[in-house]
Formats: structure tokens, C-alpha cells, sequence
């Protein structure tokens, strides 16, 4: 019964979540956190790295790719 009800909310959340549009959604700031990026050397980690970085978060990146880009 409870799981039920939890599933319904959590499915009319998303929904809510879906429909609402960006500019009125409110974004947590990642300003000055640290943030723990595993397989960041290249393709989308590289890209998310780079997108944590325009937001002026400190990124620690780990990777066991040797000839990813520096």
C-alpha cells in the first residue's frame, strides 16, 4: 500500500519536474564545491568537467586513461 503511494508520488514529481520549464526551476549553485569527476580524460566526462568548470567548481578529475588530454 505505502509502496503505491510513493510510486505515484515519485511519478507525478517527474512529470511536474518534465513539464516545468528551465527558467523557472530553480538550480543549485556549484560555486567553490569539489567535485569528484571519474573518467574525466576524454569524451563526456571531458565535457562534463568542462561544464562543472564554467560554474566555477574545483573538479578533481580520475581517469586511467594515460593519453586523455591534459
Amino acid at each position: 500500500m505505502v509502496l503505491s503511494y510513493l510510486s505515484v508520488y515519485y511519478i507525478t514529481e517527474a512529470l511536474i519536474l518534465t513539464l516545468t520549464p528551465s527558467y523557472l526551476r530553480s538550480e543549485k549553485s556549484l560555486r567553490g564545491k569539489i567535485i569528484l569527476v571519474t573518467g574525466g580524460a576524454g569524451g563526456v566526462g571531458q565535457e562534463l568537467v568542462l561544464r562543472l568548470a564554467r560554474q566555477n567548481a574545483k573538479v578533481v578529475i580520475w581517469d586511467i586513461n594515460e593519453k586523455g588530454k591534459k
